[in-house]
């Protein structure tokens, strides 16, 4: 796979399901204080992204382990633990936000090998009007279907994408930051990206010789 095929099979995809995110935010604003807003339009978006982060996690472990032929969320866990570790830690920050997450951190613990979001996710797709328990809490399962889990999820795909793309853009010897059009939700924060700074407003990029890649137009 190229950084091209990259864009044109799923990064395109992903922009589709911020804008949809997009739609939710004029009846519901990104705060934790709404974390545990529940809907109808977030349960269909967990799909949607739970969905296309299965099809992107196992492209992601055959680009970095050739011989990978797995097909399940602990497979691609064991690929990226013995492979790509630090994808386990990266952090991610809503823009204009100050709220960050990690969505894949619960994989440092082999306790916990599966994130809480993509328990939501399985649990509204198999058995959304059960009553169980996620967390601790116990309701029916399409309660869960909130902000955070949709947030986290989002941008648990974010992330997945993103090491997908700073992979073969580096053996194509590309100096792209990022697919466009630029995510208009996320940042990441840490590792490389400390050399990499937005700037407010207008949302340049910059490189950190103050070189301008090109503009973006955050959500908020």
């Amino acid at each position: 796979m190229t950084s091209k095929e990259l864009r044109d099979q799923f990064w395109l995809s992903y922009c589709l399901l911020e804008d949809e995110f997009k739609e939710t935010i004029p009846f519901v604003t990104v705060a934790k204080d709404n974390y545990n807003t529940y809907s109808t339009a977030y349960a269909k978006l967990l799909l949607e992204i739970g969905s296309e982060t299965d099809i992107a996690l196992k492209n992601y472990c055959i680009i970095i382990d050739p011989s990978f032929s797995g097909s399940s969320i602990n497979q691609y866990r064991d690929c990226i633990i013995n492979n790509k570790r630090s994808m386990c830690n990266q952090e991610v920050q809503i823009i204009n936000r100050n709220i960050t997450f990690i969505p894949w951190s619960t994989w440092s613990e082999p306790t916990e090998p599966s994130p809480l979001w993509w328990k939501v996710y399985n649990k509204v797709k198999h058995e959304r009007n059960s009553v169980g328990s996620i967390a601790s809490i116990t309701k029916e399962y399409y309660k869960f279907a909130n902000l955070e889990y949709t947030l986290n999820a989002l941008a648990g795909l974010y992330v997945v994408l993103m090491y997908t793309y700073i992979d073969l853009t580096a053996k194509e010897g590309a100096k792209e930051i990022s697919p466009r059009p630029l995510s208009r939700l996320f940042d990441l924060l840490g590792g490389a990206w400390n050399n990499v700074k937005f700037k407010s407003g207008k949302q340049f990029l910059y490189t950190s010789s103050g070189e301008i890649i090109y503009d973006r137009h955050a959500i908020f």
